[in-house]
């Protein structure tokens, strides 16, 4: 499949889950935005949201740029400071941020996410595919 699969235009979004981390909530998430962002061993934690911002784009709420570096273990500093929300508000605007990202991605090529050892995926991971896939299933290529 991924063979036939080269020659089409797509995003292929690779994410890993592990028996190590299936209580890391959205662990195969970050390390694909780590990935995807370019994060380097030797960056520093200024550098790291820098590329995560630039990876996020213009166009991003900057609720969402906030939520997601906070999911990044990184500092927003005066530009994307942490939101004032209780547990279940982060993680609903973090799997919303999350949501829109995908769309955004789908709304120009279609999207191939491949979950490696899917089984051990984590709770929050799950609920994130539950919440995307029937909304990428009805998007529209443009």
């Amino acid at each position: 499949m991924l063979e036939q699969l080269e020659q089409e235009p797509h995003t292929r979004l690779p994410f890993f889950c592990s028996p190590h981390h299936q209580d890391s909530a959205l662990w195969p998430v970050i390390g694909q935005l780590e990935r995807a962002a370019g994060f380097a061993r030797d960056d520093d934690a200024e550098t790291k949201r820098d590329k995560l911002v630039g990876l996020l784009g213009p166009a991003a709420d900057t609720g969402d740029i906030s939520v997601l570096i906070e999911l990044m273990s990184l500092p927003g500093g005066e530009r994307f400071p942490p939101l004032d929300l209780n547990p279940q508000q982060r993680k609903s605007r973090t799997l919303a941020a999350l949501t829109r990202q995908l769309e955004g991605l789908a709304q120009s090529l279609p999207i191939l996410m491949i979950f490696e050892d899917l089984h051990w995926i984590d709770p929050t991971s799950r609920e994130l595919l539950d919440l995307v896939l029937p909304r990428l299933e009805r998007m529209r290529f443009s």
